[in-house]
């Protein structure tokens, strides 16, 4: 059966030649218009190798690819939909303008560099000699620093540099002390500390050829601001799902890709509410410039097809009473869902997250009493810490329920383990897999022993494969330096490709 489109909805689906903002909330269709813009504009002419399609995470980007591929089938294979990130690094991979061994390293790759650098202060940053536990929001600040100082002297226009007013004010801290980590005086006022840190994380990525996600994005500016004329792909074509998430400089990369003429697409999709609520600190000065460069290129997708008005109503005059939103942005219920789902509804404030996490059982008590016998009872929390937490809490009271959350798959230790068996198969010379493994392993405890231990065989010029022959890559060299004849060919006078061409 074919979808059937409201008027608003078929605004947004044919926009075209121009920049557009489409505000919309949860429960629009807004995927399904997505699908339905691709398909339409593919019909129009649009060639599917032109086509550009921004999420903000891997969830969105699979959920995205999956509701194209129905919409329009494999056909469609040649449309990018992912997120900013992973277009970026393939840019920096596929036009060679990074080491080709160079790792890309996570939240817990930097805590780990960070902890283990020489003269940083580590209980600083841990949250306790007790716990152990690196301090991720400082963590998050020095490496968000770091880029910060990076990005100003490669000259980056200021608004996109990340880091805030703390990146800044470190900034100056670096210039004035030479950019180096040892010039930097100690302070109890702590942007000092974070600006050391900082440097010497850059020293390190640098030296061991490792990049992390605000580095791949930095990078992917850089390149892209100064080679308007490369062989790089512009789009014509292009949609943003999420834009309330997104920071300056990932608006100024998409700017960068764009195909600058009057026949080109872009389309902005974000909300207001999500924005106000986001977690990592969305902001919505994003989405008012946006608003300025769409002008009157703007659809509100007012209408609601998920939620029961009865739940509406009490967002909105939370929103608009307590958030001061505008009501003109705020959603409306579909008229066709009624209120006949309606349960009880209980607005309730504890003092502190620990009482309220006492609290939950009781209140989930009364859901357990025989007139709701077969209903289902989800609790929905901010964090999968808190989600442990209350789960515990509803164990010690005999509450039988099931939790979906917990660890991230691809972060745990033996999927991080096996990717890296995987990385040092096809590039022995990667130090972050080998860490990883040697750790995943258990043949060392820590992941910053397994760091140093690798280090000190690269200083060695070995790698652990080396350890599992009979003689080492550097022997063999000695060897035929020795007793042999070497002849050294210089690939840019003689034109020799060392990838292509065959060098006896």
């Amino acid at each position: 059966m074919e979808k059937q489109f409201n008027a608003l909805q078929i605004k947004a689906i044919e926009a075209s030649g121009g920049h557009f903002l489409v505000l919309a909330p949860p429960g629009c269709g807004k995927t399904d218009i997505l699908a339905e813009r691709v398909a339409r504009a593919h019909q129009s002419g649009v060639a599917f190798s032109d086509m550009l399609c921004l999420t903000f995470t891997n969830r969105a980007s699979r959920g995205m690819r999956d509701r194209v591929r129905d919409r329009i089938g494999a056909d469609a294979s040649g449309i990018f939909v992912g997120n900013i990130h992973r277009l970026c690094s393939k840019l920096l991979f596929d036009k060679n303008l990074i080491p080709a061994n160079t790792s890309i390293i996570d939240e817990d790759d930097q805590a780990d560099i960070l902890i283990g650098l020489d003269g940083v202060d580590r209980f600083k940053l841990k949250r306790g000699a007790n716990q152990g536990e690196p301090d991720r929001v400082l963590v998050g600040k020095v490496t968000e620093v770091a880029c910060h100082i990076w990005q100003r002297r490669q000259g980056h226009p200021i608004h996109t540099c990340i880091g805030g007013e703390v990146g800044e004010r470190c900034y100056e801290i670096a210039r004035m002390s030479g950019f180096d980590h040892n010039r930097v005086v100690n302070s109890f006022e702590g942007d000092p500390f974070i600006t050391r840190a900082a440097l010497q994380y850059n020293d390190y990525k640098r030296d061991h050829d490792e990049i992390d996600f605000d580095d791949i994005l930095a990078m992917a500016f850089e390149h892209l601001r100064h080679n308007d004329n490369e062989d790089i792909k512009r789009y014509p074509w292009i949609q943003v799902d999420e834009v309330q998430d997104l920071n300056p400089l990932q608006i100024a990369i998409i700017d960068a890709i764009t195909l600058q003429n009057e026949n080109t697409t872009v389309m902005y999709l974000g909300d207001e509410q999500q924005a106000i609520f986001s977690f990592l600190g969305a902001k919505l000065e994003q989405l008012g410039l946006l608003q300025k460069r769409c002008g009157n290129n703007i659809i509100n997708l007012s209408t609601n097809y998920r939620s029961a008005k009865y739940l509406l109503d009490i967002f909105n005059t939370y929103a608009e009473k307590e958030l001061n939103v505008n009501p003109a942005f705020l959603p409306n219920a579909n008229n066709n869902l009624t209120a006949h789902e309606k349960f009880d509804i209980l607005l309730a404030r504890s003092d502190s997250a620990e009482s309220e996490i006492r609290r939950v059982p009781d209140m989930i008590r009364h859901y357990l009493k025989p007139e709701f016998e077969g209903e289902r009872l989800a609790l929905l929390v901010a964090t999968n810490q808190t989600a442990d937490e209350i789960s515990n809490s509803l164990t010690d009271k005999g509450i039988d329920h099931f939790k979906i959350s917990g660890k991230d798959m691809f972060r745990t230790k033996d999927y991080r383990t096996m990717a890296a068996l995987f990385t040092v198969t096809a590039n022995e010379f990667n130090e972050c897999a080998w860490s990883r493994l040697l750790f995943g392993i258990d043949a060392f405890k820590l992941l910053y022993d397994a760091r140093s231990f690798i280090k000190s065989l690269r200083d060695s010029m070995m790698t652990p494969f080396d350890l599992l022959t009979p003689q080492t890559m550097l022997q063999k060299f000695c060897d035929l330096y020795q007793n042999h004849e070497i002849v050294m060919f210089d690939t840019e006078t003689t034109g020799l490709n060392v990838l292509h061409d065959n060098i006896v």
